[in-house]
């Protein structure tokens, strides 16, 4: 069982409802079939699992939408990823910097996810 507490399950979801207004915003600049944009639509897709999951738990009910094994297989790469880039990026910054707290705060939110995510698996 997951332990998170309910601000840290919510502050995820403000996170990734951020995170997923960016991305589909910047959908349409990418051509369709380049790799950028299947890369996109993938995070996308991995961003509303994992919202989705979350809202199940913030919502303590056990009637959320189920995903196949291969849909949560598939959706940790993105979130992997995103963790990946935000633990590089945060990287070159002072610690507890503005830019640095910035990415520790997206670094958990996709770690409640990916927890989320692999609970399900």
């Amino acid at each position: 069982m997951i332990n998170f507490t309910i601000e840290e399950y919510t502050q995820s979801k403000r996170e990734i409802e951020k995170i997923l207004k960016n991305c589909e915003k910047i959908l349409p600049k990418f051509q369709l079939g380049t790799s950028q944009h299947t890369l996109l639509i993938n995070r996308i897709y991995a961003l509303r699992i994992g919202s989705i999951l979350i809202e199940t738990q913030l919502s303590l009910s056990n009637q959320g939408i189920t995903y196949s094994q291969e849909e949560l297989i598939n959706s940790l790469k993105p979130i992997e990823s995103i963790i990946f880039k935000c633990k590089k990026a945060q990287s070159k910054f002072e610690l507890n910097s503005k830019q640095y707290n910035r990415f520790n705060s997206l670094i958990n939110s996709m770690m409640v996810c990916k927890a989320l995510i692999e609970n399900q698996l």
